[in-house]
């Protein structure tokens, strides 16, 4: 997968996360952050935007280039997904039940249905689920 993006796009919170992973998943890569946060540090490779993210991925999907990857951040990922720009569904599903939590979806206004496209087990007990739009 990371061989076919040349762009990540996130929500601060999930930057905010992924800058203090030992391992920069990253690294290499155009990498937006959506923020309402007009004040935050400067860090080599990462471009901050307070834009509309349908706008703006509208806008980078007419530009050449590879794939997009939205990493996280339920709002963005839901208003993406009402506005059918997202086209492959990677989901991880852990070996642990939290019992609460944040919805990745719970802004998403319509059912959308999906094609399995691919599974992988990892030797953590995590399985990777790959799927695309109907």
């Amino acid at each position: 997968m990371f061989a076919r993006i040349d762009t990540v796009i996130m929500g601060r919170a999930t930057f905010d996360v992924s800058r203090k992973l030992e391992e920069k998943p990253f690294a290499g890569k155009r990498c937006i952050v959506f923020t309402r946060n007009k004040k935050l540090k400067n860090y080599s490779n990462v471009e901050y935007t307070t834009q509309n993210p349908v706008e703006f991925v509208e806008k980078i999907r007419k530009e050449k280039g590879k794939d997009i990857w939205v990493v996280g951040g339920g709002e963005i990922a839901s208003e993406l997904l009402n506005r059918d720009l997202i086209d492959e569904y990677y989901l991880f599903v852990h070996p642990i039940i939290l019992g609460k939590g944040i919805s990745l979806y719970s802004k998403v206004n319509k059912q959308i249905n999906l094609n399995l496209k691919k599974t992988k087990k990892y030797s953590n007990g995590m399985t990777e689920l790959i799927y695309t739009r109907k």
